[in-house]
């Protein structure tokens, strides 16, 4: 028993990771119409599979303290709408 709190590992424990990340592929659409009054609209979806994709690994305070994964942003829509004058 290494005597920290929760289950900790002891400070001796080492951790291995495998920095070669897989490969992804996020698809994006949008679809928009302008008007000649100036109006344009705009509709997206971003991410269209949810794909979580692995972008970098992190490591906190030099690998002493948490490690994992930044991500990309789940799957995303929404609508733009602009007006020139």
């Amino acid at each position: 028993m290494h005597g920290l709190p929760f289950g900790g590992a002891p400070a001796a424990a080492s951790t291995t990771v495998d920095l070669l990340l897989p490969s992804y592929d996020l698809v994006n659409l949008s679809a928009g119409v302008d008007y000649e009054n100036g109006l344009s609209i705009v509709v997206y979806l971003n991410n269209v599979f949810d794909e979580n994709a692995l972008l970098s690994f992190d490591r906190e305070r030099g690998g002493r303290a948490r490690l994992g994964y930044r991500t990309n942003q789940p799957r995303t829509f929404g609508m733009t709408v602009r007006k020139t004058f």
